[in-house]
């Protein structure tokens, strides 16, 4: 008797720790947190260092530490590199699309102009963009500074 009460004990923790591990396993949400600040222009505004990038799907590398965007409250647009500002322009927000109109400092016949999705993951703010007059397609990790 004492044995098929422990088997039934047994049984009842294992199907408890069943249905508990398909709860934790379906709350997984995207990479996003509900706590992450919506795609908005106000919450782009600032430096962001280029931290990653991704090379293949969900693949990513080390970025350039001494790249910056800046984006100011009054929808300009720089970019820093090495300490030198290399490109200056425009950028405009439209729901999540975010797209950059620049020209390069050194070279202003030359434009370096994006659009694409951007959104808020873990404090940083991902961009997945393509060149606007190449279609070259590139996903960026930013660190706010």
């Amino acid at each position: 008797m004492e044995r098929k009460n422990f088997l039934t004990y047994l049984k009842g923790g294992l199907m408890l720790l069943l249905l508990s591990l398909m709860f934790v396993s379906c709350d997984k949400k995207d990479d996003t947190r509900d706590d992450e600040p919506e795609a908005n222009p106000e919450n782009i505004i600032g430096r962001w260092q280029k931290f990653q990038v991704e090379i293949e799907d969900n693949i990513w590398e080390p970025g350039d530490p001494d790249e910056f965007w800046i984006f100011g409250p009054d929808g300009s647009f720089k970019n820093e590199d090495g300490g030198e500002l290399t490109t200056i322009g425009t950028y405009q927000i439209n729901g999540n699309i975010l797209s950059i109109f620049s020209n390069s400092l050194d070279d202003p016949d030359e434009t370096e102009n994006y659009s694409g999705e951007f959104y808020f993951t873990n404090g940083n703010l991902i961009y997945d963009y393509y060149e606007l007059e190449t279609g070259e397609k590139s996903k960026v990790l930013f660190k706010k500074m």
